[in-house]
């Protein structure tokens, strides 16, 4: 919920009909739907990989349909390989330089690891969760496809675990964004509970 928060604030400081938006990983779709239907005149493309996935958010963009006209939006959905999709051939080559906000849930779990809370372990499938042997191997090409999508001053929100924050150093996501120059103004935020779990950088001119 703060990270569609988070993403639905930079837009709404936007002018209605420049605001554009990306939800890589995007699952169910609830991310990249928020934002349409919060967002007045908002575009947003959702990424997908897995045909499972697909499935459901597809349906869930059917059902939430009139919401997002409602509220001006327009939604996409894009079947491709979020840490790919920005590269030339890739599917969102033509957006490269042009979003304003990409949003990400990706799967961060180190392989190895277990997933403390139920919900998670016993219902989300492998894919969506684990993302390599430190659990960043994902988010280092969400990273790379962020940046290639982003307009100069344009906003990253990333959810990662608790323990992959500020605290971190080296293993945390903040370290990471702080390592590449593309990014500036790289900040973690604490979820509800006083845990770290999202961080924001903006596009470096």
């Amino acid at each position: 919920e703060l990270v569609a928060e988070a993403a639905i604030g930079a837009l709404r400081a936007l002018p209605e009909g420049q605001r554009i938006a990306v939800d890589l990983c995007s699952g169910s779709g609830a991310i990249a739907l928020a934002i349409a239907t919060e967002v007045r005149g908002c575009r947003v493309t959702a990424v997908e990989v897995d045909p499972a996935a697909v499935v459901w958010t597809r349906a869930n963009f059917e059902r939430m349909n009139a919401a997002v006209i409602d509220a001006g939006s327009l939604t996409t959905l894009v079947e491709a390989d979020a840490t790919t999709c920005a590269e030339t051939g890739g599917a969102l080559e033509a957006m490269v330089g042009r979003v304003d906000v990409v949003a990400v849930n990706p799967p961060y779990v180190p392989d190895e690891a277990r997933p403390r809370d139920p919900e998670v372990r016993d219902h989300d499938p492998p894919r969506a969760l684990f993302g390599g042997p430190d659990g960043l191997g994902v988010v280092r090409g969400i990273v790379r496809t962020a940046a290639s999508l982003l307009r100069p001053g344009g906003m990253l929100v990333i959810e990662h675990s608790d323990e992959q924050g500020e605290a971190a150093g080296t293993a945390g996501v903040p370290w990471l964004l702080r390592e590449d120059r593309r990014w500036v103004d790289v900040v973690d935020h604490l979820d509800l509970a006083r845990r770290p779990r999202y961080t924001t950088a903006m596009r470096a001119a």
